[in-house]
């Protein structure tokens, strides 16, 4: 959809600067309230407790909506969707700690549940919980940590870390030149210098198509990254950090592809906020479609960061909710006909479902915003590293 002058949801709100005064007075009280939340949710007995304080929770959050991080320059406002995005998927766990009915148990790394904890366990505990979002080595989501540990990895721990370590830096490079190269094509591809004829119905899929692609280097590379800081620094274990995906180009149908293959790591917070919702009147259908309005939600929230004070030009929540219709679309036809969606067929409707997904719902200018979302993503790009690095020391060495 095109972008007016003015958008939607314009930030009712004036916007500071992230500084040394909105750092410990808006920043931090929401660390510390989800941090809050991790920590009781992990004790017997604190549900009515974990209720009470949910409003104070998401209020410190709300305001996280006020900070800038973009330093005042335009160019640089993408910058802010990391703190919105972070703020949405707090806001998200808060909900979904507060109303859990069971005390959230830690079961990795030999624990024995009968024991008590001790208080460096506890603290230990909040912080594994508030970045552990797939729930590994804890008793609420087994389920949702679908894709299982690098198989062929040595049994022996040193050489199996070593071997992590190098599986994991190469699928960096690997992974980080997927997101280069889409984010490359689409810079170009459209640049109004560009001097390739191409008919336009074609540059369009085109662009279209490499949006995900680019969305799957991007939070690759990023997981891998933290997969070596984990191991590396933190000395975790290589099974607490199984691979982020699991080779969605082979799905075969739109079920496969969203329960299975792509990323898990909102599966949780996303089927326990947006899912319960629609799911307790509706059943199975509500709760497919509530957890990937959620999902909608959610990327929304990070493009309205880019403009919050013009307000939102481009919504993310069409494309979510059609796919969502296209899961739902499937279990009718497998209810009606006794048939899983699969094989040749399968893949073709997924490409095809995806594609007008995605043709319906962006136009040319919403899809630069939409790239802007994740080209600031420096870290990912091994090459722009590289040269931003040898650049420093030619200019030293000159």
């Amino acid at each position: 959809m095109s972008c007016p002058q003015v958008g939607w949801f314009a930030a009712p709100w004036p916007i500071v600067p992230l500084d040394d005064k909105t750092f410990p007075t808006v920043f931090l009280p929401a660390q510390l309230g989800y941090y809050a939340a991790a920590l009781l949710v992990t004790f017997p007995g604190t549900y009515y407790i974990r209720i009470a304080l949910l409003p104070l929770w998401l209020f410190l959050v709300i305001r996280l909506g006020t900070l800038d991080v973009s330093e005042g320059d335009p160019k640089r406002n993408a910058e802010n969707m990391g703190t919105m995005t972070w703020a949405c998927i707090i806001s998200f766990r808060m909900i979904v700690w507060a109303f859990a009915k069971k005390h959230y148990t830690r079961v990795g790394k030999g624990r024995d549940p009968s024991k008590s904890r001790p208080i460096s366990q506890v603290f230990w505990d909040a912080g594994d919980l508030c970045f552990n979002f797939r729930g590994i080595g804890w008793d609420w989501s087994k389920r949702y940590a679908t894709i299982k540990p690098v198989p062929y990895l040595p049994s022996d721990p040193k050489r199996r870390t070593r071997a992590f370590i190098w599986y994991n830096f190469t699928g960096y490079i690997r992974t980080g030149l997927i997101f280069e190269a889409a984010h490359y094509l689409n810079a170009h591809l459209f640049a109004e210098d560009f001097l390739v004829p191409i008919p336009l119905a074609v540059k369009r899929y085109i662009q279209v198509m490499l949006y995900p692609i680019a969305a799957y280097g991007s939070l690759e590379a990023e997981h891998r990254i933290f997969q070596l800081i984990a191991v590396l620094i933190f000395r975790q274990d290589p099974d607490e950090w199984p691979p982020l995906y699991n080779a969605p180009w082979r799905s075969t149908s739109l079920s496969e592809l969203w329960n299975v293959r792509w990323h898990q790591a909102f599966r949780d917070m996303l089927g326990n906020t947006g899912g319960a919702a629609l799911g307790y009147p509706l059943g199975r259908v509500g709760y497919v479609l509530g957890a990937f309005i959620a999902s909608g939600v959610y990327h929304d929230i990070g493009i309205w960061s880019i403009q919050r004070e013009r307000g939102m030009c481009c919504f993310l929540s069409p494309v979510f909710i059609l796919n969502g219709v296209g899961v739902v679309l499937e279990h009718l036809f497998t209810k009606v006909t006794g048939r899983r969606v699969g094989g040749v067929a399968g893949w073709l409707w997924l490409v095809a479902w995806a594609s007008v997904c995605l043709l319906l719902t962006f136009d040319t200018p919403c899809m630069r915003l939409v790239y802007q979302s994740i080209e600031v993503n420096w870290f990912t790009r091994p090459v722009h590293i590289t040269r931003t690095i040898v650049t420093a020391l030619l200019g030293l060495i000159s």
